[in-house]
This record gives C-alpha cells, sequence and structure tokens, in this order.
C-alpha cells in the first residue's frame, strides 16, 4: 500500500538520493544542501537538480535557496503537526507522516497535532517507533488518485480524537479514504518510510 507515490519524471537515483538523504538530515533538524546529497550520493549535482524539479512537480518537496527544508513527509516550515525527536523537534506534512516515520525508523518520539473537527490537541508518545496504545485516536488516510502530495493527500490525511469525529468531518469533506487505528498507522508507516531505515535495524520494522 504506497499511498503517496505520485508520478515523478526524474532520475531515479537522484530522487533516491534526495528522498534518503533529505529525511536523514531533517531528522537532525539541519536541512541538507543540494550539494551535500550530490557528494554524499555520488549522483551528479545536475541529476539531483532535475530530481528536485520533478519533486516540485509532485508536491514532494519543500527547497529553499539550496537547501531541502521538507521532503517525505518531514520539514522545518511550522504546521499543525508537531514531532519532537531525540536530535530536533521538527513538523509533518500530515498525521500520517508524524506517526508513520518515526514507527518506520524506530525512534522515540512526541506527536503534537488537534483534531480538524474538535480542534482539541491530540499528544501520542512512540517508544522506539511503537505507539503508546489508544483505542481512540483515528488517521484518516485519503484513497484518492494524487498528483500533489501536499494538496491531494497531505490536507486530508489528518489523526481524530475518536471515530465519531472522523465520520462527521468525513461527511462536511467528502474525500475518498479509509479509517486506520494507531496500530495500522505505525504499520502503513513501517512500509512506506522502512526503506530508510538503518540496515542493522531494518529487519524489526518488517
Amino acid at each position: 500500500m504506497r499511498l503517496l507515490e505520485t508520478s515523478c519524471d526524474a532520475p531515479p537515483a537522484a530522487v533516491d538520493a534526495i528522498q534518503h538523504h533529505g529525511l536523514m538530515s531533517l531528522l537532525t533538524g539541519t536541512p541538507v544542501t543540494l550539494a551535500d546529497i550530490s557528494d554524499e550520493s555520488g549522483v551528479c549535482i545536475d541529476e539531483i537538480r532535475a530530481g528536485v524539479a520533478g519533486l516540485q512537480a509532485a508536491g514532494r518537496i519543500e527547497v529553499e535557496g539550496s537547501r531541502v527544508i521538507g521532503v517525505g513527509g518531514l520539514t522545518i516550515s511550522p504546521t499543525i503537526h508537531t514531532l519532537a525527536l531525540p536530535l530536533a523537534t521538527i513538523h509533518t506534512w500530515c498525521g500520517l507522516d508524524a506517526v508513520g516515520i518515526p514507527a518506520a525508523l524506530a525512534l522515540d518520539a512526541d506527536v503534537s497535532t488537534s483534531c480538524p473537527h474538535c480542534a482539541n490537541p491530540i499528544q501520542i508518545k512512540l517508544t522506539q517507533g511503537a505507539p503508546e496504545p489508544d483505542e481512540a485516536i483515528r488517521l484518516f488516510c485519503p484513497t484518492a488518485p494524487c498528483s500533489d502530495v501536499r494538496t491531494d493527500f497531505c490536507a486530508a490525511a489528518n489523526l481524530f480524537c475518536n471515530r465519531d469525529h472522523l465520520n462527521h468531518w468525513a461527511n462536511s469533506n467528502p474525500t475518498e479514504g479509509t479509517e486506520l487505528d494507531l496500530h495500522e498507522t505505525a504499520e502503513l508507516g513501517r512500509a512506506m518510510w522502512g526503506r530508510h531505515r538503518p540496515p542493522s535495524t531494518e529487519s524489526q520494522s518488517r
């Protein structure tokens, strides 16, 4: 189940390098530059720039000057989803990112967001990638075709206090999607971002 896949007309090696090195740098709160990605990956800078252009067209990257300030769901731009990690406090594009990324990377994290229906705060704690059990919290996960990740997917992929609040919101915001509990959200995150986990711990994400 790869809900965030969009077409991206760019060199695959460049796209993979940008997503991986960009994501890893944002975990520390320090955006990487395009030149750094080229140096670390061995992909030439022209292909890296082509990769950035393709990702921008699909709504899958934020760039400020030569720095990648948002990619793969993580961003230093303020959003309603805050992710407190061991090395930095950053933001995510959506509720799935906030739970799924630390779940996939087996990180300790504190998620802070708010319910779109009632605006009450939602707090979720993850320990080594496992969210503390909460039977009430639900994620609305869009399943409609997606051409721009942040516009088409992330705007609706939010966490709700409970199923009733999700259903009330969905009735007023007709969007094709499915409901996931926290365990299912973490499992989807592991499937989507697990490739970024260090090899020494990769087997634990399966």
